[in-house]
C-alpha cells in the first residue's frame, strides 16, 4: 500500500483499529503523525491522541503494557482514542509479546497506529489486514506525482525539468523538497522552470530580491 492508500484512510477517518505505517524517510513518518493527529479537534487532542516513542533515550522506557491499558480504556467524550507508537523498529523481540497479544483482539474504542522505519515482521503482517499495512516510501514517478501535488497546493506549477533538477539536487529527500518548494512559493511566480530553480539553489534570486528591497 502507498501514499494514496494512506490518504484514503485519512479521508475515511481511520476506520480500522490497527495500522502499521512505515518509511525510511523520517519526514514522511512525522508528516503522517501530524496528519493523523489533525483528525481530532485541537481542544480534544490532549485526551484522545497519545503519542509514545520507543526511542525514548534518556527518558523512562515505554512500557507496552501501560500503552495497552491506555488502548483498552474508552476515550473521553465517547470518541475513539488514537494511540501512535513511534519507532517500533527499536522494540526488542523479548519485549514485544504484549503487542502481539493485543493485535489478536484490539479494542474497538481505540486506533493503534504503529510507525516504523522498517517493514512489519511476519507476526504483525499476519494480524493486520492488507489496507492497514502502509508503506509511505516513494520512488521515481511517485516522488514526481507527490512533488507536483505539493506544488499545486501552494499555487505553483513546476515544470518537469525543474522537478528533475530539484529531485536530483536534494537526493529525493522529502523534508528538503518541502523546504525548497516553500522557498519557491515566495518567488510569487505561478510557473517555475529549471532556470528559476537553478538560480534559487545558487542564491541568485535571493540576492537580487535583497538588492530590490534595499
Amino acid at each position: 500500500m502507498s501514499q494514496k492508500q494512506f490518504e484514503k484512510e485519512i479521508e475515511k477517518n481511520l476506520p480500522s483499529s490497527l495500522y502499521y505505517i512505515y518509511a525510511k524517510d523520517y519526514f514522511l513518518l512525522k508528516n503522517a503523525v501530524d496528519r493523523i493527529s489533525s483528525l481530532i479537534p485541537p481542544e480534544k487532542r490532549a485526551f484522545n491522541v497519545m503519542v509514545y516513542d520507543i526511542d525514548s533515550a534518556g527518558e523512562t522506557p515505554v512500557s507496552l503494557r501501560e500503552i495497552i491499558d491506555v488502548l483498552n480504556t474508552p476515550g473521553f467524550f465517547g470518541e475513539r482514542k488514537i494511540v501512535l507508537l513511534r519507532n517500533l523498529q527499536m522494540m526488542k523481540k523479548k519485549d514485544i509479546k504484549p503487542l502481539y497479544d493485543y493485535l489478536k483482539n484490539p479494542s474497538v474504542d481505540s486506533v493503534l497506529v504503529m510507525l516504523s522505519h522498517k517493514a512489519p515482521d511476519r507476526e504483525i503482517r499476519e494480524r493486520l489486514k492488507g489496507s492497514s499495512v502502509i508503506s509511505l516510501d516513494m520512488k521515481g514517478q511517485a516522488i514526481k506525482v507527490w512533488l507536483a501535488e505539493l506544488s499545486r497546493e501552494r499555487g505553483i506549477e513546476i515544470t518537469p525539468d525543474a522537478m528533475d533538477l530539484l529531485i536530483g539536487t536534494t537526493g529525493a529527500d522529502t523534508g528538503i523538497l518541502v523546504k525548497e518548494v516553500e522557498k519557491i512559493s515566495l518567488l510569487g511566480r505561478q510557473r517555475v522552470d529549471a532556470n528559476d530553480v537553478s538560480e534559487l539553489i545558487h542564491g541568485k534570486i535571493g540576492r537580487a530580491s535583497c538588492r530590490e528591497r534595499v
